[in-house]
């Protein structure tokens, strides 16, 4: 144990560096995946991305597929936009939204 060598403040800083990046890259490969919603929710009242089926019609194959920015509320067990709960529309999948730029 007499042999140890507290890291130096370059040392330090390259250690930090190196943590950074690799958060980065982890946040990079969630932001890549979408979440089934039969998997998990996301935290309630979060904006994240959803993504919605649609019924656009009487027939079974009359659906369209969108994405929207939407919360899921714990409370009400419901998703909402802006413009309030998305009743219409089935969420299927949700992803987080981006970091905003610097």
């Amino acid at each position: 144990m007499d042999d140890f060598q507290w890291p130096t403040p370059d040392e330090v800083a390259q250690m930090r560096e190196g943590v950074e990046a690799r958060k980065a890259e982890i946040r990079e490969e969630l932001m890549n995946e979408w979440v089934a919603v039969s998997d998990r929710l996301p935290k309630s009242c979060a904006n994240v991305l959803v993504a919605i089926r649609w019924n656009t019609g009487n027939a079974a194959d009359d659906v369209t597929d969108d994405v929207y920015i939407a919360g899921y509320d714990a409370y009400g067990d419901c998703w909402q936009d802006a413009f309030g709960v998305i009743g219409d529309g089935v969420v299927t999948h949700w992803m987080p939204l981006p970091e905003p730029p610097k």
